[in-house]
């Protein structure tokens, strides 16, 4: 059985957060995470997306792994308002924002939550298929990151997006999409 570090996964998810990352401000934060992605042995891609909807990137990552087939994990890097200067706190095991900004755990979570399970796949020297990750920019602004995500980088035929709510352990199998009229 995998042991996930929860120190080391809330400590991830809080510096995530303390990123500004507004929709359409995504640059720091894409670029904090192409960097952790690539000290964690992932090939990184930064995928454009047009400047008029960001000055940040898609970023997308290859782990290959030594089992047999491949799993896209997806999330988006970008929160709504307001999301500068976020102050995570911690206040009797739940993680909240101070009060003056959103915490921006939509989607954060999710991002931390993908790179704390290889890390500690790596740290257990445990064999896993290939892994690859989409994470994507402005997406609570009209979902362009996801509408201009490079598609050919995808090899794999299976995904888990991380990215809704419920109690925990849940698990949504088809959903809506967001339609603009």
């Amino acid at each position: 059985m995998t042991q996930v570090n929860t120190e080391r996964l809330v400590n991830h998810f809080c510096d995530l957060v303390k990123i500004d990352s507004e929709s359409g401000n995504e640059k720091a934060v894409a670029e904090a995470i192409a960097e952790q992605l690539g000290e964690l042995g992932f090939v990184v891609s930064k995928l454009p997306v047009p400047e008029q909807y960001t000055n940040g990137f898609n970023v997308y990552g290859r782990l290959e792994g030594k089992q047999e087939g491949s799993i896209v994990f997806s999330a988006h890097m970008d929160t709504v308002t307001p999301g500068i200067g976020i102050e995570p706190i911690i206040e009797d095991g739940i993680i909240r924002s101070k009060g003056d900004t959103i915490l921006g755990g939509d989607d954060k979570s999710g991002i931390a939550a993908v790179m704390e399970a290889v890390r500690c796949l790596q740290e257990q020297n445990r064999e896993h298929k290939t892994i690859e990750v989409a994470f994507t920019v402005h997406e609570e602004g009209g979902l362009f990151g996801s509408e201009y995500f490079d598609m050919s980088y995808i090899q794999s035929k299976n995904a888990i997006v991380l990215d809704t709510g419920g109690p925990i352990g849940t698990i949504v199998t088809g959903a809506p999409g967001q339609q603009k009229l």
